[in-house]
Protein backbone atom coordinates (compact mmCIF):
# COMPACT_ATOMS: atom_id res chain seq x y z
CA UNK A 1 0.00 0.00 0.00
CA UNK A 2 1.15 3.74 -0.70
CA UNK A 3 -0.30 6.71 0.37
CA UNK A 4 0.71 10.01 -1.87
CA UNK A 5 2.37 8.37 -4.27
CA UNK A 6 3.33 8.51 -8.03
CA UNK A 7 1.67 5.61 -10.49
CA UNK A 8 3.50 2.85 -12.29
CA UNK A 9 4.92 5.14 -15.08
CA UNK A 10 7.80 7.83 -15.51
CA UNK A 11 5.69 10.61 -16.84
CA UNK A 12 3.57 10.47 -13.80
CA UNK A 13 6.68 11.73 -12.02
CA UNK A 14 7.50 14.19 -14.82
CA UNK A 15 4.22 16.17 -14.67
CA UNK A 16 3.35 15.52 -10.37
CA UNK A 17 0.56 12.87 -10.85
CA UNK A 18 -0.35 11.44 -8.01
CA UNK A 19 -2.83 9.18 -6.37
CA UNK A 20 -3.93 9.60 -2.93
CA UNK A 21 -4.05 5.69 -1.89
CA UNK A 22 -2.70 2.79 -3.99
CA UNK A 23 -3.30 -1.02 -3.27
CA UNK A 24 -2.21 -4.34 -4.54
CA UNK A 25 -2.54 -7.47 -4.26
CA UNK A 26 -0.72 -10.35 -6.35
CA UNK A 27 -1.48 -14.28 -6.15
CA UNK A 28 0.43 -17.26 -7.65
CA UNK A 29 1.49 -19.91 -8.37
CA UNK A 30 4.99 -21.59 -9.34
CA UNK A 31 4.86 -24.22 -12.60
CA UNK A 32 7.01 -26.89 -12.84
CA UNK A 33 7.76 -29.69 -15.49
CA UNK A 34 9.69 -30.82 -18.43
CA UNK A 35 9.23 -28.11 -20.97
CA UNK A 36 8.97 -25.31 -18.06
CA UNK A 37 11.88 -24.76 -15.74
CA UNK A 38 11.58 -24.28 -11.96
CA UNK A 39 13.93 -21.63 -11.39
CA UNK A 40 10.69 -18.97 -10.99
CA UNK A 41 8.43 -19.87 -13.64
CA UNK A 42 4.81 -18.74 -12.25
CA UNK A 43 1.58 -17.59 -13.38
CA UNK A 44 -0.65 -15.21 -11.59
CA UNK A 45 -3.33 -12.50 -11.01
CA UNK A 46 -2.24 -9.47 -10.11
CA UNK A 47 -4.91 -6.53 -8.72
CA UNK A 48 -4.33 -2.82 -8.08
CA UNK A 49 -6.57 -0.33 -6.86
CA UNK A 50 -6.36 3.19 -6.77
CA UNK A 51 -8.37 6.49 -5.59
CA UNK A 52 -8.50 9.57 -7.61
CA UNK A 53 -8.40 12.79 -7.00
CA UNK A 54 -7.85 16.75 -9.08
CA UNK A 55 -3.91 15.72 -9.03
CA UNK A 56 -4.43 12.30 -10.46
CA UNK A 57 -4.73 11.06 -14.57
CA UNK A 58 -7.74 10.11 -15.87
CA UNK A 59 -10.10 12.17 -13.72
CA UNK A 60 -12.84 13.73 -16.23
CA UNK A 61 -13.83 17.25 -13.70
CA UNK A 62 -11.80 18.55 -11.35
CA UNK A 63 -14.77 18.35 -8.29
CA UNK A 64 -15.41 14.36 -8.87
CA UNK A 65 -13.07 12.25 -7.51
CA UNK A 66 -13.06 8.58 -7.90
CA UNK A 67 -11.55 4.78 -7.90
CA UNK A 68 -9.75 2.94 -10.47
CA UNK A 69 -9.41 -0.80 -10.32
CA UNK A 70 -6.91 -2.75 -13.16
CA UNK A 71 -6.62 -6.87 -12.93
CA UNK A 72 -3.93 -7.98 -14.97
CA UNK A 73 -3.16 -11.63 -15.55
CA UNK A 74 0.87 -12.66 -16.33
CA UNK A 75 3.46 -15.65 -17.08
CA UNK A 76 6.35 -15.31 -15.56
CA UNK A 77 9.36 -17.42 -17.35
CA UNK A 78 12.85 -17.44 -15.76
CA UNK A 79 14.95 -18.69 -18.25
Amino acid sequence: ARWGDWGPYDYYRTFNLTFPFQSSLEIAHGVTGQRLPSTGTRVGLRGTYRTLDAFSPDVLTLGDDGQQFEVATFLEARL
